[in-house]
């Protein structure tokens, strides 16, 4: 009996220090899952935060691409807008010119006569020898 005794003591022992490895080995095991899953809630709000910070970037990218054309389009109507008033401004220089000239034949003792064109009118002046000159 105290063979089968200490066998007994010695089973119960070795179960025992089973259980308490094995209880070890758990906690240990659930100590690693719960440090893993911190590890992947704090590289979700990581991956969070960069794919807001992304989605940020991209809108203003757009916004300033947006402003680009919104200039673009601006910048190319004034130079459209100018163009055409420097052509209004050199027509009209050009038509004040043969205005003066005009006026100036017409004060130099020339007549005013129709042209081709019904809205034009040319001034003719007697030249020395009795031929037209013809200021327009």
């Amino acid at each position: 009996p105290t063979a089968e005794a200490a066998e007994a003591a010695e089973a119960v022992a070795r179960a025992r220090s089973d259980e308490l490895a094995a209880d070890l080995a758990r906690e240990a095991a659930e100590a690693a899952a719960e440090k893993r899953l911190e590890q992947l809630r704090r590289a979700t709000t990581a991956g969070e935060a960069a794919a807001v910070r992304a989605e940020k970037e991209v809108a203003a990218r757009f916004a300033f691409e947006r402003r680009v054309a919104s200039l673009t389009a601006a910048v190319e109507s004034a130079t459209r807008r100018a163009s055409a008033a420097e052509g209004r401004a050199a027509a009209a220089e050009a038509a004040a010119a043969r205005e003066a000239s005009r006026a100036g034949a017409l004060a130099a003792g020339g007549r005013l006569l129709p042209a081709t064109a019904a809205d034009e009118w040319v001034v003719v002046t007697a030249a020395a020898a009795g031929g037209e000159q013809r200021a327009g």
